[in-house]
């Protein structure tokens, strides 16, 4: 079975996301290292229910589809062969894409069609290891038969489900519908650092069916109307806030970049809080604690604070953690209408060598603008960004002078981290 991690799924997200907007090309320039995601078809009247596009830092090409709002969108998605598929069959035909995965996404109903897709594509036209299909709050789609058709053909395959989504759970298996695996299930919070459940069956009460199974107790069990005892064994076992929330955003509203809204939802992260003063969030994968200072800091500053606290300006190791650096700072910016900023790393030059605060060795610095590093001088410091619009460089590391700089040193925010 195909490998994933948290980084990636959270990137699967953001290109599911995109679909939800009139841009999705913006959208998917929010996270893409020097914009090298585009969009090259789209399908609609007056919004974007299904677009293809290529990542190419990721080497993939895309097809997104969002989730229906309204029973005509219903049939628009269906027509997609003559809809998307010349964009398709250009992008996956040219000898420069010839090698890149297919990444097919999709969200609700939009996660039905993209099993559909997938496996039609899977079954015709594309190798079926190159296709990589992944839904979030995707409902059953086929039936038995369909299930171990679609696993045959497609080993890249995840189907993300959170808490009480009770999309996944609909149309019922008494009605001869059934999942194809896997399923990665989100049992309790989809936060930074949260593992899942994993299931290889279509269904397994293991993952998300426990809470079918519950609500199916509750309906026989319960002794009003047949309709009174759906509506409070829903409110009991179900929530579609769930359905709406996948790895702390909300997916609707996420590429509406830029205005006062709520872009993300209220998560727990998880790993190692216990160990982490308050107000610091651990990664898991590092086993260290963070902290965003949203203020403004000179680098002295800066340093002086997370000294305070008992650690360094942030020090960042691998893709990971970089992912994970910038998420949090634009987390603490919430759902405020601040939509780009820059942030300090603790990323120096020490007589000639680069050097993070904590002494920690140098062993990541790709992520570097243009080169930039080599701008690295002994008045140079460090600092990221994080974007929450298109162009705006997100995760990615510039130099700029901080020493010798009075009086017009510059101030930023800083992540802060304890421990190695």
């Amino acid at each position: 079975m195909a490998q994933w991690n948290e980084s990636l799924a959270q990137i699967w997200a953001l290109t599911m996301s995109a679909a939800y907007t009139d841009k999705p090309s913006s959208c998917l320039n929010s996270f893409s290292d020097k914009n090298a995601c585009y969009v090259m078809g789209e399908f609609a009247w007056d919004k974007y229910y299904i677009y293809t596009g290529v990542c190419e830092e990721y080497k993939a090409i895309l097809i997104g589809f969002r989730g229906s709002v309204n029973p005509e969108e219903i049939a628009e998605e269906a027509y997609y062969p003559n809809g998307i598929r010349n964009e398709f069959f250009y992008l996956k035909n040219k000898p420069r894409y010839k090698d890149y995965q297919i990444w097919v996404t999709g969200h609700s109903l939009g996660g039905a069609f993209t099993s559909l897709i997938a496996t039609y594509l899977a079954k015709f036209y594309v190798e079926p290891e190159k296709i990589w299909m992944i839904t979030f709050g995707q409902p059953r789609v086929g039936d038995k038969v369909y299930a171990q058709l679609h696993e045959s053909l497609i080993t890249h395959s995840y189907r993300f489900t959170h808490g009480r989504d009770p999309v996944p759970h609909v149309p019922t298996m008494n009605m001869n519908y059934y999942h194809h695996g896997k399923e990665i299930y989100y049992k309790d919070s989809m936060g930074l650092g949260c593992k899942p459940i994993e299931c290889t069956h279509g269904e397994d009460l293991v993952c998300s069916d426990q809470i079918e199974a519950q609500l199916e107790e509750c309906i026989n069990e319960c002794v009003d109307s047949l309709y009174k005892c759906i509506i409070t064994c829903l409110a009991k076992y179900s929530s579609i806030g769930d359905h709406r929330c996948y790895f702390g955003r909300n997916i609707g509203p996420y590429c509406i970049f830029c205005r006062s809204i709520r872009r993300y939802c209220n998560v727990t992260n998880c790993g190692c809080e216990n160990k982490c003063p308050k107000g610091y969030t651990c990664f898991l994968k590092t086993g260290a604690c963070y902290k965003v200072y949203p203020k403004p800091l000179t680098i002295n500053d800066a340093k002086v604070r997370c000294n305070d606290d008992g650690g360094n300006i942030v020090s960042i190791h691998d893709d990971e953690e970089n992912f994970f650096v910038s998420e949090l700072v634009a987390r603490s910016y919430g759902n405020l209408t601040i939509c780009w900023n820059t942030f300090w790393i603790g990323l120096h030059n020490d007589s000639g060598n680069l050097t993070w605060d904590d002494d920690s060795p140098v062993d990541f610095k790709h992520k570097f603008l243009d080169g930039d590093e080599k701008l690295l001088d002994p008045e140079d410091c460090a600092y990221s960004h994080f974007g929450l619009k298109p162009h705006s460089y997100n995760g990615l590391w510039r130099s700029i002078k901080c020493e010798n700089c009075q009086p017009n040193c510059p101030k930023m925010a800083v992540v802060c981290k304890i421990g190695v």
